[in-house]
């Protein structure tokens, strides 16, 4: 026999425990016995039901699940109650990537440990940031925490940058337009949110376009606002159309996904004039002779229809004369308005032979004008 021998000890796919072990001669010489040989064998089965890995995000999200407008504090959980931690590496943003190892001799196992990072906002200003945990167990087992295990982390602090331009620029009097203008509404933000816009508007009824999308520089995503490939020179586009008479104040803001607000920060106050003002003259005596006389006063009931109405706009020319004579000439009573529709009369009462003659130029400076003799 050699003098010295080796022996195999089957053991259960999953043990963990013990072995005492002793050895003795033909002689009757023993061996001393081992009492502190422990030996864990685990099946890859055993490792998935007793070990937990996890991140779990400590910051509350913004306005929408995920995104986040500042740093973001994250928690790494691990956990192998059979065999125990060796090494765990850890990520967490661009610049954190830390490997540990748990492995210490003489050392009781390690069963569990936790760590916490923060991920800076200044340094991750993109959607998807990069966070992994991976960890392998003192039996060698290897877990890799990935896919929809992953909590999804998109920092944006970046508010929305807006910027509104009208097709139609000929204004009249600082605020008036003789055709109907659109405007032009342009959102640079890499988490647009559509159902988070306001459109500040008072007036006659408007149009407003569906969003399109203008991708920006490193754009990645798709048509689709809430993909999340977009990047921050991305543009929202849409057009609020002003097409009817009336007049409009006009405002816009929104919000992005991740709660940052833009504003366009100020009230466009304009007035869509299309229509001509029209002037009617009716009296109320018409017993005339020989065309062109009358035996009773006349008065002149002057109307002009007009949404936009300056009475300092109206000229009314009136000549009067009695057998070669000028006479006092009548005066306009004052206006008197009822809704797009202004009032006055002249009453000529005296004898004379009267010339009348009216025009008015509206505010966006389209004429009428109306004769009589």
């Amino acid at each position: 026999m050699e003098p010295e021998g080796e022996i195999e000890v089957e053991l259960p796919f999953s043990f963990r425990g013990k072995l005492w072990v002793s050895s003795e001669d033909y002689l009757g010489n023993a061996a001393e016995k081992f009492t502190d040989i422990g030996v864990i064998a685990e099946s890859e089965g055993t490792h998935e039901e007793n070990s937990v890995a996890e991140i779990q995000v400590l910051t509350n999200h913004s306005k929408t699940p995920n995104y986040y407008a500042g740093d973001v504090d994250v928690k790494f959980i691990v956990r192998d109650v059979y065999s125990g931690i060796r090494k765990v590496t850890y990520l967490a943003g661009k610049d954190i990537q830390e490997s540990i190892s748990y492995e210490e001799e003489n050392e009781i196992v390690t069963e569990e440990v936790t760590k916490e990072y923060k991920i800076t906002a200044e340094d991750n200003q993109n959607n998807e940031v990069t966070v992994g945990l991976e960890f392998t167990d003192n039996a060698g087992h290897q877990s890799v925490l990935e896919g929809e295990k992953l909590p999804k982390i998109h920092i944006d602090t970046v508010a929305p940058k807006i910027r509104v331009e009208y097709d139609n620029n000929q204004v009249v009097n600082e605020r008036y337009y003789q055709e109907g203008r659109s405007a032009a509404i342009y959102v640079e933000e890499r988490n647009f949110d559509p159902e988070d816009v306001e459109f500040y508007i008072d007036g006659p009824e408007t149009e407003i376009h569906d969003w399109s999308h203008h991708g920006g520089a490193g754009c990645q995503g798709s048509s689709d606002p809430y993909d999340t490939g977009h990047s921050d020179t991305c543009v929202w586009k849409t057009e609020v159309e002003f097409k009817k008479d009336g007049e409009y104040r006009f405002g816009f803001s929104c919000t992005d996904l991740a709660g940052n607000y833009g504003s366009y920060d100020q009230t466009d106050e304009f007035v869509i004039d299309q229509t001509n003002p029209k002037i009617q003259v009716e009296y109320d005596n018409h017993d005339v002779r020989n065309e062109l006389y009358f035996n009773a006063p006349r008065t002149a009931k002057i109307t002009i229809k007009e949404q936009n109405f300056n009475p300092e706009d109206v000229e009314i020319y009136v000549t009067a004369e009695n057998k070669g004579q000028r006479v006092a000439i009548p005066q306009i009573s004052n206006w008197i308005s009822n809704g797009e529709y202004q009032q006055a009369v002249i009453v000529y009462d005296n004898d004379g032979e009267y010339f009348f003659d009216s025009s008015y130029m509206d505010d966006v400076r389209t004429a009428t004008r109306k004769h009589l003799l």
